[in-house]
């Protein structure tokens, strides 16, 4: 039988309309070895790792429609990797690389979605 894997939960301290701060909460904890595996409405989980610095996080507010897999496909290409979904509200990406683009660069664009 397989172990259930132990993950560490955390009430997120910021408001989910927050995109910004959420984003960089999420990186802080990856900055302290706890990695994002799932999010709800008041709680993220992580699973414990090696602390990563240079984490950044993306949100892209989720659709009427299931998750676009060529977006996904080509936020991939760009280094950014899919971790999970914050249900009616955002997909979450996660990326290590330096050079990877903003998801995002036109914030009035973004909340208009």
């Amino acid at each position: 039988m397989k172990q259930r894997e132990t993950l560490i939960r955390k009430i997120i301290p910021v408001e989910l309309f927050d995109m910004a701060g959420l984003e960089h909460w999420l990186s802080d904890m990856a900055a302290q070895g706890l990695h994002l595996v799932k999010l709800n409405h008041d709680t993220a989980r992580f699973r414990q790792g090696e602390p990563v610095s240079g984490v950044r996080f993306g949100l892209e507010i989720t659709g009427v429609a299931d998750i676009d897999r060529e977006r996904n496909a080509a936020y991939q290409e760009a280094g950014w990797t899919y971790v999970t979904t914050l249900r009616n509200l955002y997909y979450v990406y996660r990326t290590e690389r330096t050079d990877a683009p903003p998801l995002h660069t036109d914030p009035a664009l973004q909340s208009q979605r």
